[in-house]
């Protein structure tokens, strides 16, 4: 999804990481863990108890930090920071990073600064839901 696809003004509802969320929050983050730091943000947050999924409410101020994580780092640092052999020792989600690349998680990062970015501006908080 790139900017010009975004009617003016319209906000996105939902994006789908599909299978690179666990990557892209191990990138940004360089841990495999749940925390409250702001690059921990796909694992962070208020969790929903009784819920089958992993759902957690992000604050708006949240979803603003991440977004300066996101703006502050960029492809080609995530790019270095890409290693399939510490990536699959770690079980990375899906697994088999040698094979899928950096460019799979790429696909996904526009799509994601553009996601927090627009609701940043915004100022409204989101929830994760990893199904």
């Amino acid at each position: 999804m790139k900017d010009h696809e975004i009617p003016e003004g319209e906000i996105i509802e939902s994006l789908k990481l599909e299978k690179s969320w666990e990557a892209l929050h191990f990138l940004l983050s360089a841990s495999t863990s749940e925390g409250e730091d702001a690059a921990q943000f796909l694992l962070s947050g208020k969790i929903l108890e009784d819920v089958s999924e992993h759902v957690a409410i992000q604050q708006a101020d949240a979803v603003s930090a991440f977004k300066i994580i996101l703006e502050n780092t960029s492809d080609v640092e995530l790019a270095a920071r890409f290693d399939p052999a510490k990536m699959d020792a770690a079980q990375i989600y899906p697994g088999n990073w040698n094979a899928r690349g950096f460019s799979y998680l790429e696909e996904y990062l526009g799509p994601l600064r553009l996601f927090i970015g627009l609701h940043a501006n915004k100022g409204n908080g989101i929830l994760v839901v990893i199904a």
